[in-house]
């Protein structure tokens, strides 16, 4: 009986350890999201992804998630597909660079933003920058101006 209850006991860590490998290898998985006509790979990682999780991970998780449906050309969705969207966790510890190669690689237009995408979001990022720099030129004179009047007779 004794040979058989240690037996088993092998058989059970062996099972237990096999279940945790496959686990361990299965893409975590935290919802699924079904393509709309005029998606990209962009705007659902930019819909979908955490706030500490870069839209270049995102894509690079989801991606992966995906790789067999999608396969090399990231712009290859469809309306109607639905695509398994990665854990918060999971797009955290994707590569930056992986969606990089695959944003080059793919000749899709609806793989990056537009171009005026871009130009609005830098447009936005220089106009906050132009306020900041006015907020200290204007913090820097009214400090300027009550140093003068404690100096000057």
């Amino acid at each position: 009986m004794d040979h058989r209850m240690r037996f088993m006991m092998r058989i059970l860590r062996s099972f237990v350890s096999i279940l945790f490998t496959a686990m361990l290898a299965t893409p975590a998985i935290a919802q699924t999201y079904t393509v709309q006509a005029g998606d990209s790979l962009w705007k659902i990682a930019e819909k979908t992804k955490a706030q500490d999780v870069t839209v270049h991970q995102m894509i690079a998780a989801i991606h992966v998630n995906n790789s067999a449906l999608l396969g090399a050309d990231i712009g290859n969705i469809k309306p109607s597909m639905e695509l398994a969207i990665p854990s918060q966790p999971a797009a955290s510890n994707a590569s930056s660079k992986h969606a990089t190669q695959l944003l080059s690689a793919t000749g899709s237009p609806f793989s990056t933003p537009t171009r005026n995408t871009r130009i609005d979001s830098i447009q936005k990022k220089i106009s906050r920058i132009e306020n900041e720099i006015e907020d200290t030129i204007e913090a820097l004179t009214t400090s300027q101006d009550s140093f003068d009047a404690m100096v000057t007779p």
